[in-house]
C-alpha cells in the first residue's frame, strides 16, 4: 500500500492500520510530503521486493479545487514512468451518496488523468448509487466493484444486472 494521502490528517496512520490488518507492507512519508514522491518511494520497494501490486491511496480531491487536480497529474505521471504500460490503472473511487457531483468528479479525472474503472463505496448506505448509469454511458468507464461495508471482504465485484435490479427494486 502506498499512503499517498499526505494532505488529510491522520489518512497515513489510517492506512497503516488497515496495512497491518491484512498483513502487507505499507510506504508512507511524513504529513504534507510530496505525494508523487510516496508513489515513486512505494513502487521502487515494491519492484525490489518482488511485489506485483502497489495500491495507492491519494488525497480525496474535489474537483473544483484545480491545484489538487495537477497534483494527481504529476502522480500519475510519476506512476506512469515507473510502471510498464499495461500494468498501471487509474481507479476512481466513487461514494454512492454524492448524486450528480460523482459525475462532474468522473469527468475531470477522466480528462486529468484518464480513468480504468471505478469502484462505488458506500453502496450499503441508503443511496441508490444510479450515477452508475450516467457515468458509464456518457463516459464509457466501468464500474469494477462496489463496497457494501467497512471490511475487507466488503468489496464485492460489480454486478450490472444485480445493479439494475436493485436500482429499480426488483430485488
Amino acid at each position: 500500500l502506498a499512503a499517498a494521502d499526505t494532505f488529510r490528517a491522520a489518512a497515513a496512520d489510517q492506512l497503516a492500520t488497515w496495512a497491518e490488518r491484512l498483513g502487507v507492507p505499507v510506504v508512507r512519508q511524513g504529513p504534507g510530503a510530496d505525494p508523487g514522491a510516496v508513489i515513486y518511494d512505494a513502487v521502487t520497494s515494491a519492484q525490489a521486493r518482488g511485489v506485483d501490486l502497489v495500491l495507492a491511496d491519494t488525497a480525496g480531491r474535489m474537483h473544483t479545487k484545480e491545484n489538487l487536480v495537477r497534483e494527481l497529474a504529476k502522480v500519475d505521471r510519476v506512476a506512469r514512468s515507473r510502471i510498464q504500460e499495461g500494468a498501471y490503472k487509474r481507479v476512481l473511487v466513487i461514494d454512492a451518496t454524492t448524486g450528480q457531483n460523482a459525475l462532474r468528479q468522473a469527468e475531470v479525472f477522466a480528462q486529468a488523468v484518464g480513468v480504468d474503472s471505478i469502484v462505488l463505496a458506500k453502496y450499503d448506505s441508503t443511496a441508490k448509487g444510479g450515477i452508475v448509469l450516467s457515468i458509464c454511458r456518457d463516459l464509457q468507464i466501468p464500474f469494477s466493484f462496489v463496497g457494501t461495508g467497512e471490511k475487507p471482504d466488503a468489496l464485492e465485484p460489480f454486478d450490472p444486472e444485480a445493479f439494475l435490479d436493485s436500482l429499480l427494486g426488483e430485488a
